[in-house]
């Protein structure tokens, strides 16, 4: 039996650049990116709660299989330096890796990344990635193309899957043919995460599981049909409460492409001065308006100013003349990264 191919995968920020695809398997195009990029921003969403507690994602179709995790990149690295951990702003950058393979000769894993809630050692070299781009800015040339990664031949740990595999799960699994529209919430226990991890991988349906998420109402807004939660004590099953939200908001989240609007610098200064000149043309009005209405009122009073009123100017008291617009400063408030 062939051994499995991988190509890896990550989508992340570097040190100048917003979050991306940095790396993605050669034949991933359009369709292949809006069909993992839903699974990859539902693991990203509230990232405070990553801190030693990854969230390992596996989600499959008819012809690819994803296999990764979301965590802090300090969590990733060990700290072994944490000069690569956080971006230009100082604040601690977090990440989803993995792997690719392709599903054309059968539909389910002979092998993958084994389980382990304690070490993230088969993803620590994908990294390497994000150091290749590590100081690239927007004005740098294909700043935000994606690294193009081979499927090549990779050993994990196929004892993993004989020992972990559980038939009574396998008929249990939620998949893509059983009850799309919903999704099955399992017990967070790293035995029971690593039987479900491996029976996934074995499963010929298109499936999709997310292991360590804390909040039963967010797994309820994501597009994974398994999901594992800290609270559970035993399988539920409950109706997802938007299930396309994922993949509608994808389309706007992929850099680079058509469907995302991108505002250039030149945009966003034309239509400030746009705004200025018509706050200085509404200003000029609201003051000649003013001064028209001045001076219908003076002229007839003018022959009749007393000589009080004259005394105040010579002795040199002032009056303010005239309609000042009151100048606002933008400021720049720096927002939590989280």
């Amino acid at each position: 039996m062939s051994e499995e191919r991988w190509a890896p995968i990550v989508y992340g920020r570097s040190y100048h650049l917003d979050f991306r695809f940095i790396a993605l398997p050669e034949d991933f195009g359009e369709p292949e990116v809006n069909w993992a990029l839903p699974y990859i921003l539902a693991t990203v969403h509230k990232p405070k709660k990553l801190s030693l507690k990854p969230r390992w994602s596996l989600f499959k179709n008819q012809s690819h299989c994803v296999v990764g995790v979301t965590c802090m990149v300090r969590d990733l690295l060990e700290e072994k330096d944490i000069s690569w951990t956080k971006d230009d702003k100082d604040r601690p950058l977090y990440i989803f890796v993995g792997y690719v393979t392709k599903l054309t000769n059968r539909k389910y894993l002979i092998d993958l990344p084994p389980y382990n809630n304690h070490s993230l050692q088969d993803f620590q070299s994908l990294y390497d990635y994000v150091r290749q781009v590590w100081q690239v800015k927007d004005f740098h040339k294909n700043s935000h193309q994606s690294i193009k990664t081979k499927y090549n031949r990779r050993r994990f740990s196929r004892q993993y899957l004989l020992q972990k595999f559980s038939r009574d799960l396998l008929v249990k699994l939620n998949h893509q043919e059983n009850k799309p529209d919903k999704v099955f919430l399992w017990q967070d226990q790293p035995e029971k995460n690593s039987q479900l991890w491996a029976t996934s991988a074995v499963c010929s349906e298109s499936t999709s599981l997310c292991l360590g998420n804390s909040d039963e109402r967010h797994c309820l807004d994501h597009p994974f049909l398994n999901q594992t939660i800290h609270s559970q004590k035993i399988l539920t099953i409950q109706a997802k409460l938007n299930p396309n939200k994922y993949f509608q908001e994808s389309l706007t989240k992929i850099e680079g492409t058509p469907t995302q609007k991108v505002v250039s610098l030149t945009e966003i200064l034309t239509n400030k001065v746009k705004q200025d000149i018509e706050i200085t043309q509404s200003s000029a009005l609201q003051l000649k308006q003013m001064l028209i209405n001045n001076l219908s009122n003076e002229i007839p009073n003018y022959s009749q100013k007393s000589e009080a009123k004259l005394a105040l100017f010579d002795d040199g008291v002032q009056e303010e003349f005239g309609f000042k617009t009151k100048v606002s400063e933008s400021k720049i408030v720096e927002s939590d990264w989280f």
